[in-house]
């Protein structure tokens, strides 16, 4: 499992939310979610700072390699 992974999921699981309900506050497709999730994508830089700031982290901490 990646780093990134790892922390992109654990930041969501830590707020009690599934990829459907990451979706719904970003606005971000599920499938969007789940690739990045599973590392198959890399979020465009808008992606990355709308899933940092919905999940109350850096970018940076986020989307560290």
């Amino acid at each position: 499992m990646s780093a990134r992974r790892t922390t992109l999921v654990a930041a969501r699981e830590a707020r009690g939310l599934s990829q459907q309900g990451l979706c719904v506050l970003t606005g971000i497709s599920r499938i969007s979610i789940a690739r990045y999730e599973a590392g198959a994508h890399e979020p465009g830089l808008t992606a990355a700072l709308i899933l940092a700031q919905t999940l109350g982290l850096p970018v940076e901490r986020l989307f560290a390699a």
